[in-house]
């Protein structure tokens, strides 16, 4: 089943990561941040953001998970990961700035 993606906005204010630097959440492969987990860990809304990035975020540290366990999760759910093009701008501009900084 899809989330509800209209919805998202609603939810995405109240994330716990809303200020926090975007990089943090796409570390080197195999490190995460131990600001980023307890961030996500005390997230009032880790739930709603994990569904999103299950069906949308194939890189990083989203939803309490790295993109290693998502795609475990989306394996064990039969979910496929899709991008609709009305959140690839938001998304691709972090990673666009990510890869700058590299």
């Amino acid at each position: 089943m899809r989330p509800d993606f209209r919805k998202r906005e609603e939810w995405v204010g109240e994330a716990a990561c809303r200020s926090m630097n975007t990089n943090l959440f796409y570390p080197e492969k195999g490190k995460v941040h131990d600001e980023v987990r307890r961030t996500c860990m005390g997230c009032p809304v880790v739930d709603q953001c994990l569904e999103w990035a299950l069906h949308h975020e194939g890189q990083g540290y989203f939803g309490g998970m790295t993109a290693q366990q998502r795609d475990r999760e989306r394996r064990r759910q039969r979910i496929f990961l899709v991008e609709p093009q009305s959140y690839q701008p938001a998304y691709a501009s972090a990673r666009r700035n990510m890869r700058r900084a590299s």
